[in-house]
């Protein structure tokens, strides 16, 4: 409701104020530690740190304005152009990064309860075995620092296997409090924006953990999640920057579409107004993101840590901006379930792409095979390992699954939805509504999803993509698999 609220506040300040970005000359705060000089220097034979990045509700096509990241992340390793999320939704992708799992077996379908969120989570032990407590209890330190889960909030509760917790609590507002190993804190976003801290922490983390225990960060902004707040030093920088208008945005004909499509309206001028705005907030937003990425890689360096570092970048969900006439999140086409995916670290080849599928389930055990740990056998995913070196694998997996469970206490772009299970190939977008409808797009021809052939296929391939669902959305483990690969 929250979130709706604000959404409906700032439409009204965007159609009487057109420059709603105001200027300031704030400076984010200088690290609370001095650089540490280095002298024992890595050594080949030792485990290695792993740094994950996580943004919230990022774009793919975002990381054309963060050259630092690009540069560093994207040139320095290896971008995945078909990187994807199982479930399109804040707390439910949490869930499968922290454990590797599909919805359908982790349980967390939603951001609230009674379907989802830290309760639910919690409430079914699922934090008892993730890749925190395996790194863990493999010798890694670990530091949480940022955005955990949906509905944590207001509590000095740490979650086990975590060394060092600087959990953002609660929603986004001028000032937010950060759990700080179990002693709640107080800032204003005034003072310091939320990505700068978080920056601090992280850099001062690096500078004095160097030739300690091997460390993994999960480091979770809450960029450039609505409402998008923009560091002062920022402010302005995107004021001219045309909102993005593929042939999907606000799409003329959905009469092919399921019945909760066609029932929305088509965006109007105001809205497309105030989506142009969000959309220069968000990459505003995003700035402090890249900044931070930039401050990462140098205290890495500076440690002489660098080359000794998987560096994984990627984001929780992507986001609408008017395609489909939608606008957030929670639905199977690509805007939602697409997401940025970039890799850098010991033996990964520089300034190449892969073109494979690959999925927030695969973090987790990717993480762990880094970490010379055996992944717990409910893992649904797979390590990305074999992608990252310079010979590439002769085969790979060729389908996912993608899942979705509405609940009275989710968001409007979540409640609207009927539940659906989809099936994502290499080619094909295939969905079943629970109400009977369906959706079926060729994406080698048709890569916005304008027109849906379910009506007009062959019996053979909706026979056939229908086989493969089926087989997705009630796999466990090594059956997912097997299933994605067309087993």
């Amino acid at each position: 409701m929250k979130r709706i609220l604000f959404r409906q506040v700032l439409l009204v300040a965007f159609v009487l104020v057109m420059s709603a970005c105001e200027e300031g000359s704030d400076r984010p705060v200088e690290e609370a530690a001095k650089t540490r000089t280095v002298t024992q220097q890595t050594t080949s034979t030792s485990k290695p740190n792993i740094l994950f990045v996580l943004t919230d509700d990022m774009r793919t096509s975002d990381l054309r304005y963060m050259p630092k990241t690009k540069n560093l992340l994207a040139g320095g390793g290896v971008k995945f152009t078909n990187a994807f999320v199982t479930r399109s939704l804040c707390c439910p992708s949490r869930a499968t990064i922290l454990r590797g799992q599909y919805s359908h077996n982790h349980q967390v379908w939603g951001t609230w309860p009674p379907l989802g969120g830290f309760e639910k989570f919690r409430r079914l032990g699922r934090e008892r075995s993730t890749i925190a407590t395996w790194l863990n209890n493999a010798g890694y330190e670990t530091i949480l620092i940022g955005k955990y889960l949906n509905g944590y909030d207001d509590t000095t509760y740490v979650p086990p296997g975590w060394d060092h917790w600087h959990g953002y609590l609660g929603e986004y507002s001028a000032t937010y409090q950060i759990n700080e190993d179990g002693r709640v804190a107080t800032y204003d976003r005034s003072r310091i924006h939320d990505t700068d801290l978080f920056a601090d922490k992280a850099t001062h983390f690096i500078r004095n953990s160097a030739s300690g225990a091997p460390f993994f960060m999960y480091l979770a902004t809450n960029a450039p999640h609505t409402p998008a707040y923009v560091a002062d030093r920022h402010k302005g920088m995107f004021s001219n920057e045309p909102l993005p208008k593929p042939p999907s945005f606000n799409e003329a004909d959905v009469s092919d579409k399921p019945a909760w499509v066609r029932n929305k309206p088509r965006l109007t001028s105001d809205y497309v107004g105030y989506l142009t705005f969000l959309y220069r907030q968000r990459l505003g937003a995003l700035q402090s993101v890249d900044e931070m990425v930039g401050r990462l890689v140098s205290a890495l360096r500076d440690t002489g840590e660098l080359s000794n570092t998987y560096i994984v970048f990627t984001s929780d969900n992507g986001y609408y901006l008017g395609e489909h006439r939608l606008e957030a999140k929670a639905s199977a086409y690509e805007e939602a379930i697409h997401v940025p995916l970039l890799v850098r670290g010991p033996g990964v080849p520089q300034g190449v792409t892969r073109s494979q599928i690959a999925l927030n389930n695969d973090l987790a055990p990717t993480f762990a095979s880094w970490a010379g740990v055996t992944s717990p056998a409910f893992v649904d995913g797979r390590p990305l390992s074999p992608l990252l070196s310079a010979s590439q694998p002769a085969s790979w997996r060729t389908a996912l699954l993608v899942e979705h469970r509405r609940s009275a206490n989710e968001g409007v772009y979540t409640v609207d939805k009927p539940d659906y299970d989809a099936v994502r190939t290499s080619q094909y977008l295939y969905v079943e509504y629970k109400t009977g409808e369906r959706e079926l797009y060729d994406l080698s021809t048709d890569p916005y999803e304008l027109t849906s052939l379910h009506a007009s296929a062959s019996p053979a391939l909706l026979s056939d993509l229908k086989a493969r669902l089926d087989a997705l959305k009630s796999c466990a483990s090594a059956e997912c698999k097997t299933a994605e690969d067309g087993g």
